[in-house]
């Protein structure tokens, strides 16, 4: 017998995937209404949350962004 032993990596909460690498001009755009919406979270364990930025829809993470960057 054989068993699929991967482990993904699942995300809670926010995550965004664009469908290409993108600019760096529009990576910063991107980080900047992320933190925008990271403060208004209601709780502070929602509000310290980083978010991924996928490659489509893979698991390949571009970036991790976080609200203390």
């Amino acid at each position: 017998m054989r068993f699929d032993t991967a482990v993904h990596l699942v995300s809670t909460g926010i995550a965004i995937r664009v469908s290409k690498v993108p600019e760096p001009s529009v990576l910063v755009a991107i980080e900047h209404d992320v933190r925008a919406a990271l403060q208004h979270r209601p709780s502070e364990r929602r509000r310290t949350r980083s978010v991924p930025v996928h490659l489509g829809d893979t698991v390949r993470v571009l970036e991790w962004i976080d609200i203390f960057d």
